[in-house]
This record gives structure tokens, C-alpha cells and sequence, in this order.
């Protein structure tokens, strides 16, 4: 065996071993308690927050209060549309995204220490 096949099986090695480090990292993260709490807090959250929302929606449909806030709500759609609104929540979702990116990389680094310990 020559020093490249050393080397390329050094290098094939390490990416075997990354991938072995993500799989537990991710099963780890996955099957854990807190995760499993806040995938139940989460969906009960959406329920609760759907459950209102159609109230909410059923309330407005029935009352001229309500029937104006369509009216708005239906003006700003068609600014969206027109692309005035899109680009300034492109440009917020991206920055968003971004943060919720760094969050979550912080929280792999503090897991995948915790995992070490």
C-alpha cells in the first residue's frame, strides 16, 4: 500500500467515523425526553392555537367588525401579491432562518458535548 491509498483510507475512515458521530448525535437528540416534551408541548400548542384561530374566524365572519377586518386582511394579501410586502418578508424570514440556525447549531454543540460527558 502506498502513502495516497494510506491517506484516502485515512480521509475514507474519517467520514465514515463523522457519520457514525451524526447518527448517534441525531438518534440521541431524537429519542430524548426533552425532545419527546416538547414535541407533545408543541402539538398541543398548535391544536390550541388552530382551535382559536377558528373561533376566531367564525367570530369575524359573523359580525361587521369582523367583516371590515376580512376587507383588510384581503388588501394586505394583494399587497403581498404584488410583491411590495414579499420582498421585506423574504428578507425577515431569511434573517429568521438564519437565527433559528444558529440556535440549533448551538444546541447540537452543547448535546454533542453533553453526549462526551
Amino acid at each position: 500500500m502506498n502513502d495516497n491509498d494510506t491517506k484516502t483510507n485515512t480521509i475514507k475512515e474519517e467520514f465514515q467515523s463523522m457519520a457514525q458521530n451524526l447518527r448517534v448525535m441525531i438518534q440521541s437528540a431524537w429519542e430524548s425526553e426533552e425532545l419527546k416534551h416538547a414535541q407533545q408541548d408543541l402539538t398541543e400548542g398548535l391544536d390550541e392555537l388552530n382551535r382559536q384561530m377558528s373561533d376566531l374566524l367564525t367570530s369575524l365572519r359573523d359580525s361587521e367588525a369582523g367583516q371590515k377586518i376580512l376587507q383588510g386582511i384581503d388588501q394586505v394579501g394583494e399587497s403581498v401579491r404584488s410583491g411590495e410586502i414579499a420582498e421585506k418578508t423574504q428578507e425577515n424570514l431569511a434573517a429568521a432562518l438564519r437565527k433559528v440556525n444558529q440556535e440549533l447549531s448551538k444546541a447540537a454543540d452543547k448535546m454533542a458535548s453533553r453526549k462526551k460527558d
